[in-house]
């Protein structure tokens, strides 16, 4: 009987440690108004990874004229990277956790702000959907939000501009 004791005091050791780390998802944070207003980012017209996977590869100007190219994909370690071509360098905008992908990108032009909502299985057992805010003109990520499951607004189709 002690080691059924101590087996179920280690798991429970585990869990609390394991959930130590947790976030309380947010369901009315400011980030998320700003990201459901901001306008959606076209997929990429000829995807590299996957036919019927979420990719971008776009183009866009900042407000100072700036041309930037956003990257990024729907599948397994897949992020959000932003190019500039003037430098050379490409900065990471979102890199969710294990088995959470990016799953919508989007640009607030007046702003100069991307955002991405990354969903998926965290550790491969819970839902979690994550917004990410990144200043493309400082090159900094400026939050990145844990929210509530099904609480935004639906995600960008390849027709949708927004």
């Amino acid at each position: 009987m002690p080691r059924v004791q101590t087996l179920v005091w280690f798991v429970l050791a585990c869990w609390a440690v394991a959930c130590s780390s947790c976030t309380v998802p947010s369901s009315n944070d400011p980030v998320i108004a700003k990201y459901e207003a901001a306008a959606c980012i076209p997929f990429s017209a000829t995807p590299k990874v996957m036919v019927h996977t979420r990719e971008w590869d776009s183009n866009l100007k900042l407000r100072d004229g700036t041309g930037v190219i956003i990257r990024g994909a729907q599948i397994p370690g897949g992020r959000v990277t932003v190019f500039y071509p003037g430098t050379g360098q490409e900065v990471v905008a979102a890199d969710p956790e294990d088995y959470v992908y990016p799953s919508d990108v989007r640009f607030d032009a007046q702003h100069d702000l991307l955002y991405v909502k990354a969903h998926g299985l965290a550790g491969g057992f819970f839902e979690q959907t994550w917004l990410f805010e990144y200043d493309v003109r400082t090159r900094r990520i400026v939050e990145r939000l844990r929210v509530r499951n099904n609480i935004l607004a639906a995600e960008c189709q390849e027709d949708q501009k927004h």
